[in-house]
């Protein structure tokens, strides 16, 4: 259980790094016209329900192994 929640846990780090630095450049590289592209922004409430979602793969993919 303990690789399957590792594995998960750094799944979820890398994703959560990929949104958090990737942001910036991708607004960066679009066309200032684009509409509501200064309201686009990583959410807190996203991010922790990805959390979640990313320990209960773990410990259900540990479980469901056949």
């Amino acid at each position: 259980m303990a690789e399957s929640l590792l594995l998960t846990v750094i799944g979820g780090w890398l994703g959560f790094l990929a949104a958090t630095y990737g942001l910036p450049i991708l607004k960066a590289t679009l066309p200032t016209d684009l509409p509501r592209l200064a309201d686009v922004a990583v959410d807190n409430l996203v991010l922790a329900f990805t959390a979640l979602l990313t320990a209960v793969t773990g410990v259900v993919s540990d479980y469901c192994r056949c």
